[in-house]
C-alpha cells in the first residue's frame, strides 16, 4: 500500500514538473518573440508578447522588458508600473536594481495624474472605472493617481444612480482634479448641456426680421424709382403715381430701418447667449465644467 502511494506521488510530481517545464518553454518563446518584435519596431506586438510571457512565468527581467516597451510607445504609467513590479522581484544586491530604479525615477515626473474628490451629493460607493477596471473611489480621494497620456473614457457610477461617462485627454506631466459624481437620481434634472430653445428662438426671429427688412428695403428702392420718374424737380410737380410712391416710401423707409436694426440685435443677442452658455477652449483637462473646462461629459443610457 505504501509502495502504491509512493509511485502515485512520484507520478504527480513528474506531471507537475512537465507542466512547469512546458509553461517555462512557452514563456521563453513568447519573450523571444517579444524581443524580435521590439527589434523590428512592432511595439504593440512586442508589448503583448512580453505581457503574455509574464502572465505565464512572472519574472523581473520580463517585467523590465515590458516597461521599456511600454515607455517606447508612450504608455508612461504602464511602463512605470512594470518597472516598479520588476524592482520588487529583484533580490537584494542584484546589479539590475540601480538601472530599474533609474527608469522609475525618470518616469515619475512625466506621469499625468488625477487627484480625485467625492462630490458632496455622490454616494460613498461611487467609483470610476476604465474598461471595466476600477481606477478611483472614495478611498482614493486626495491621491494623485497616475495615468497614461492620451484619451481616456472614465465611467463614474454608484448603486441606484445611472453611470456618467467622461471623455478626457491627459497630457504628460499634468496633475488635474477629478470629481467623482455619477448620473442624477431618476426623476431629478439631468445635467444641462447649456443649450435651451431660448437663444434659437431669438436668433430665428432676428433672421426673420433681417429677411423682412431686406424685402421692405427693396420695395422702398422701387418706390423711390417710381417717385423720381413721376416727379419733376424743375416744375415741382408730381403725377398721381409719383405722389403715391413718395407716400409709400415714407412708410417703407423707417420700417426697413427698424426691421434691420431689430434683426441684427436678435442675431447678435442669440450668438452672445449661446457663447455665454457654452464652455470654450480645447479639450486638455478633465472633470465637470465648473472645475476644468473642455471635458466632454455624457450620461449613459442605462437608467
Amino acid at each position: 500500500m505504501h509502495r502504491i502511494s509512493f509511485y502515485l506521488s512520484l507520478l504527480a510530481l513528474l506531471t507537475v514538473s512537465r507542466a512547469a517545464s512546458a509553461q517555462a518553454a512557452a514563456a521563453e518563446q513568447l519573450f523571444e518573440e517579444g524581443r524580435a518584435a521590439l527589434a523590428a519596431g512592432d511595439l504593440p506586438t512586442a508589448c503583448a508578447r512580453f505581457r503574455a510571457s509574464d502572465q505565464i512565468d512572472p519574472g523581473a527581467g520580463t517585467r523590465a522588458s515590458l516597461g521599456s516597451c511600454e515607455e517606447k510607445r508612450g504608455k508612461l504609467a504602464s511602463a512605470w508600473e512594470a518597472f516598479k513590479s520588476s524592482l520588487a522581484k529583484l533580490p537584494p544586491g542584484d546589479p539590475r536594481i540601480a538601472k530599474v530604479q533609474e527608469r522609475i525615477d525618470a518616469l515619475a515626473p512625466r506621469l499625468p495624474r488625477l487627484v480625485t474628490t467625492l462630490a458632496p451629493d455622490a454616494p460613498a460607493d461611487t467609483v470610476a472605472t476604465e474598461e471595466g477596471i476600477t481606477i478611483a473611489s472614495a478611498s482614493t480621494a486626495g491621491v494623485a493617481l497616475p495615468f497614461d497620456p492620451g484619451p481616456h473614457r472614465l465611467l463614474v457610477s454608484a448603486a441606484g444612480r445611472p453611470p456618467l461617462a467622461v471623455d478626457v485627454v491627459l497630457v504628460e506631466g499634468q496633475t488635474l482634479p477629478f470629481v467623482l459624481r455619477p448620473g442624477p437620481l431618476a426623476g431629478s434634472e439631468a445635467p444641462s448641456s447649456g443649450h435651451t430653445a431660448g437663444p434659437w428662438i431669438v436668433g430665428g426671429v432676428g433672421v426673420a426680421l433681417l429677411v423682412a427688412g431686406g424685402i421692405t428695403g427693396a420695395l422702398a428702392v422701387h418706390q423711390k424709382n417710381l417717385n423720381e420718374a413721376g416727379c419733376s424737380s424743375a416744375t415741382m410737380t408730381c403725377t398721381l403715381a409719383g405722389q403715391q410712391a413718395a407716400n409709400a416710401g415714407h412708410v417703407l423707409g423707417p420700417l426697413t430701418t427698424t426691421a434691420l436694426v431689430a434683426g441684427v440685435a436678435g442675431v447678435a443677442g442669440s450668438a452672445l447667449w449661446l457663447g455665454l452658455r457654452t464652455p470654450s477652449g480645447p479639450v486638455t483637462g478633465i472633470g465637470f465644467a465648473p472645475l476644468v473646462g473642455g471635458a466632454t461629459v455624457r450620461a449613459e443610457a442605462s437608467w
